[in-house]
């Protein structure tokens, strides 16, 4: 079934007054559809019997919330990023100072495994200070442990060469029961753990923090906020990765300047 305006706008109030989980700000278009394809997932014939499940469930909040945010992502997505990142963005850090690195909205973690590649490969990885975070505690489980299907594993292999990749991919990885595991990789500091960007508190400042397609499922207002907290957590000068599909609003040129519009990364005014 397709929710309707007013019953997406019963179920946001109620899961916000419930369990203090605000999804009113989001894109709504793309909420309803998530949230239709959501209850269909789970066999709900229509809101009211989701509410019903809410309501006497607790639990099961986190399943809905897993189901419904969007966990597209893969490993060296994008190459030409890559390509940029490796080439003109980190070398222009002091090669002995630590990079403080934050992956908010890091879904399966592909992308901090990619970064952390890339850090290894230029000598920088035992200076790192890498935090990964994601709304989806099920995104999350995905991350601490780096394994994924054998089927992803060719595509890896040649995104990786596509994004400049200079070893035999192999370095990384152990095969295991269930899939593929990177594993040889360990940065000085790696922190994995549920965060709400939009408004849990965020206890460090970053040189990089990668914020890659995640605005574009929020409308203005969310957008605003979170951009502002982006802000706030970046140390000067440091540097907002944005993704392919993101746009950095106008009234926000005041908190950032574009710094490679190519690449879609700002930097901190």
């Amino acid at each position: 079934m397709q929710l309707s305006d007013a019953e997406l706008k019963a179920l946001n109030e109620g899961i916000y007054h419930r369990y203090k989980i605000d999804f009113s700000s989001y894109e709504p278009h793309s909420l309803k559809r998530r949230m239709s394809k959501a209850m269909a997932h789970f066999g709900f014939k229509n809101s009211v019997a989701l509410w019903d499940h809410l309501l006497y469930h607790q639990d099961f909040i986190y399943e809905f919330i897993d189901e419904i945010t969007v966990q597209l992502t893969s490993l060296f997505r994008d190459a030409n990023f890559w390509i940029g990142l490796r080439k003109e963005i980190l070398p222009t850090f002091e090669a002995s100072t630590p990079l403080h690195i934050w992956h908010a909205g890091c879904a399966t973690g592909q992308e901090v495994y990619s970064m952390m590649i890339l850090l290894e490969e230029l000598n920088r990885l035992s200076q790192a200070y890498i935090t990964a975070t994601d709304i989806s505690q099920k995104a999350i489980n995905t991350t601490l442990e780096a394994t994924y299907p054998l089927e992803e594993l060719d595509n890896f292999k040649r995104s990786y060469l596509a994004a400049g990749g200079r070893k035999a991919v192999e370095k990384y990885l152990r095969e295991t029961e269930v899939g593929w595991q990177f594993h040889q990789l360990a940065p000085t500091s790696l922190r994995i753990f549920q965060h709400n960007v939009a408004k849990d508190p965020v206890e460090k400042t970053y040189d990089l923090i990668f914020c890659r397609n995640v605005l574009i499922y929020f409308d203005v207002a969310l957008k605003a906020q979170v951009l502002e907290r982006l802000h706030q957590s970046l140390k000067p000068e440091g540097l907002l990765l944005l993704g392919y599909f993101d746009t950095l609003p106008v009234m926000h040129e005041d908190l950032f300047e574009r710094h490679h519009p190519r690449l879609k990364i700002f930097k901190k005014r």
